[in-house]
């Protein structure tokens, strides 16, 4: 099966440092394996583009090429209004002529908006079935402003296949798009990955935070948590490792790092090589999810499959795969309170796995596996012969 993966957060390189692009290699990798022939097709981005042999990308031409993400384009500025309509223009002009060239069996959008919009585009043109593979962001950030909510309804309309990387999350998925959704994992393993250990204190416990310094994930909380935790038990038994960064709480983490306890039992470690977060993952002692909101993030998986103890808050999907897997303790979101006493208990008691259990819980997020049946969804299309759908629209 020939299988055009689009994708907005392709990365330049194999060792990216941006998560989410790190696991669309990585699919792309795995449809590889599992025998069916690959192309990428993702917005060009500056910088040097070191490629994987047998796995072609085409990267489209727009204005934003230097900015550092899509995701980071105002939409409230003229310039970043006009390189959003330049990549969706030349992006969906990119897909009918990648189509036509490769003429695929099936077109992967990953994720909802803009690569399900360039699918679409390629499937009303030329009849190409395409499956859409959903982020929380597709529904919590792009389906929340009008245009793009109506957009989101038509890419999902018209999908042959819809997935989401959360159980939660497919359920919104079928609400928003008045079709089935099922669950599709994002997770990549560790397994096999090179790593650079960091150098972490004797004697001393080490949690870990990976993520965006923004409101949603809930970093403010974890850093009032670790200020109690702090007057509590003082600064010289444990270290709060903060690798991501950005401008929505970083006023936050710098007002933290005043309080003489914070100060010197935090570390901002920024964003890291895919070597050194890895080697991270595998010295420290807790990973900590502090989310206000949720799907799966990429964070649990990874800590998961690192053998890491979670403190997790109880949204989206977090919780209920915490205590189904017991992979570690559940905290409710927004309480600083009941995350100080979870950091307190791991310091104090540590936090014993189930084995078999944790093996179960890597099962349900084998890349491989969900690439399989993807290519078995897939197929099962061949047999039915449909023309394009229509809907009435003006993009």
């Amino acid at each position: 099966m020939k299988v055009l993966l689009i994708s907005n957060s392709y990365p330049l390189s194999p060792s990216p440092t941006a998560l989410g692009a790190f696991c669309v290699r990585e699919m792309a990798l795995s449809l590889l394996r599992a025998g069916s022939q690959v192309h990428v097709l993702t917005p060009d981005r500056a910088g040097e583009k070191i490629p994987d042999p047998g796995l072609p990308v085409r990267w489209f031409s727009w204005t934003g090429r230097n900015e550092q993400a899509l995701a980071s384009l105002s939409m409230r500025s003229p310039a970043g209004l006009r390189h959003a309509a330049s990549v969706f223009r030349n992006g969906r002009r990119a897909a009918i002529e990648e189509c036509d060239r490769f003429a695929p069996d099936l077109c992967l959008a990953a994720w909802a908006l803009p690569s399900g919009y360039f699918a679409r585009h390629a499937y009303r043109r030329l009849g190409v079935p395409y499956a859409v593979w959903c982020l929380g962001s597709d529904i919590h950030t792009w389906a929340t402003k009008p245009m793009f909510r109506t957009m989101t309804r038509w890419v999902l309309h018209d999908a042959s296949l819809v997935y989401a990387d959360g159980f939660s999350l497919a359920k919104e998925v079928e609400l928003l798009g008045q079709r089935p959704c099922r669950f599709m994992t994002t997770a990549v393993s560790l397994k096999g990955c090179k790593h650079q250990f960091p150098v972490l204190d004797a004697g001393k416990k080490h949690f870990l935070y990976v993520g965006r310094w923004e409101h949603v994930k809930g970093l403010d909380v974890l850093l009032d948590a670790w200020r109690l935790l702090v007057d509590e038990i003082g600064s010289t038994r444990a270290v709060l490792h903060i690798v991501g960064q950005g401008q929505g709480l970083e006023s936050c983490v710098r007002q933290a790092q005043q309080h003489a306890g914070v100060r010197e039992s935090v570390r901002i470690e920024g964003w890291l090589s895919r070597e050194s977060l890895v080697g991270f993952y595998y010295a420290t002692d807790c990973v900590v999810i502090p989310s206000r909101k949720e799907s799966i993030p990429v964070v649990l998986t990874e800590a998961m499959d690192a053998g890491k103890p979670l403190i997790v808050t109880d949204v989206g999907d977090m919780g209920d795969l915490a205590r189904r897997y017991q992979l570690g303790e559940v905290v409710p979101p927004e309480s600083p309170g009941a995350l100080k006493a979870a950091l307190a208990r791991f310091i104090r008691d540590g936090y014993a796995f189930n084995a078999s259990k944790q093996e179960e819980a890597r099962r349900l997020f084998d890349l491989d596996a969900a690439a399989r049946s993807l290519l078995a969804d897939a197929a099962s299309l061949r047999s039915v012969s449909e023309p394009p759908r229509r809907i009435a629209c003006s993009v």
